[in-house]
């Protein structure tokens, strides 16, 4: 919002436990430079956290960070206000009382139910796909409602979410725990101002190696449905695009990167809307960031084209059109 990003991450003090800290990141477009704020811990009572998900309210300008506490295994969320480039926290909820302290999250706000929606393994339950929502109020979000499994096909690992802004749903992606696939399925979030809940679609197999931590976005310009993630299979990165019609997400193609990310990182990826392109970043073998581009199935270059003729053409006879494109 406004040129401002809000990064999130674990900072490791001891082996790989530590706490929670986030920074803002705020773009000057005019010189194509960054001012990074101060760190900023948002664990409560500097809990250390695994397993973290932001999420941004665009209705009251919050930014929403769910996280697994190390030392109870409670899932706890925070919400942030940003001043500049500072972001402050005050109180906390909790939308899971255990089985939380482990594995990756989702999460993603959906504005046509006004909702905060958080996927996660619930370690109590064999690790099963599992979903609250919330909706924000003044500095906390409340949960309310019940624990909901959506999955139960597998032990899952790691998680990811995003609003579907065409149908105003929510599309979450889980991989399994033993690098064996993943799975993607469509929840429809509700909230009657106490509890949330979602309505669950059917989950459908992506058929392909996603491990650690993977990335899902969606494109409202072509309804494209699109993750990236490293199997830890084959120690490569995975791009992979499905088409979404209605409740149905269908395979379309899948790009293996040129470059196997160093170590067993986590990637990050954002879309390009004048493009409809992802841009995947990660860390190189060099130990440099790295990035390569990504171009969805049936993608052309240029849209929004015009033709214009001078004169009426029937429908069988043949004609000069000046095409124009934009």
């Amino acid at each position: 919002s406004a040129q401002k990003s809000v990064v999130a991450y674990k900072r490791r003090v001891s082996g790989t436990t530590g706490p929670g800290n986030c920074v803002v990141v705020e773009v000057n477009p005019s010189t194509n430079t960054i001012t990074t704020g101060s760190q900023t811990d948002f664990g409560y009572s500097g809990a250390y956290v695994n397993g973290i998900a932001l999420a941004y309210d665009s209705k009251n300008s919050k930014v929403v960070i769910n996280y697994g506490a190390s030392s109870s295994g409670y899932g706890e969320t925070r919400v942030g206000a940003v001043s500049g480039t500072s972001i402050s926290f005050s109180g906390y909820s909790i939308f899971s009382t255990g089985g939380a302290g482990l594995g990756g999250m989702g999460s993603a706000y959906d504005p046509h139910s006004d909702t905060i929606t958080v996927t996660w393994p619930y370690v109590n339950n064999n690790y099963y796909a599992s979903v609250m929502v919330g909706r924000v109020s003044g500095n906390t979000v409340t949960w309310g409602g019940t624990r909901q499994t959506y999955d139960t096909a597998n032990s899952f690992k790691k998680f990811a979410a995003v609003t579907d802004t065409v149908s105003n749903q929510v599309w979450t992606l889980q991989a399994f725990s033993a690098d064996q696939g993943g799975r993607q399925c469509l929840l429809t979030p509700s909230h009657n101002g106490s509890s949330g809940s979602v309505t669950m679609g059917t989950p459908q197999n992506s058929g392909y190696y996603f491990y650690n931590y993977p990335v899902v976005e969606f494109s409202s310009v072509d309804n494209k449905l699109s993750a990236v993630a490293m199997s830890g299979a084959s120690s490569v990165t995975y791009m992979i695009w499905w088409t979404v019609s209605g409740t149905t997400a269908t395979y379309s193609s899948q790009h293996i990167g040129t470059e196997v990310p160093n170590g067993n990182e986590s990637v990050g990826m954002s879309i390009i809307s004048s493009t409809k392109q992802n841009i995947i970043t990660y860390r190189g073998t060099t130990e440099n960031g790295r990035y390569y581009l990504g171009n969805p199935p049936n993608q052309t270059n240029v849209s929004n084209f015009i033709g214009i003729t001078d004169a009426s053409i029937s429908d069988t006879a043949t004609g000069s059109v000046t095409i124009k494109g934009g």
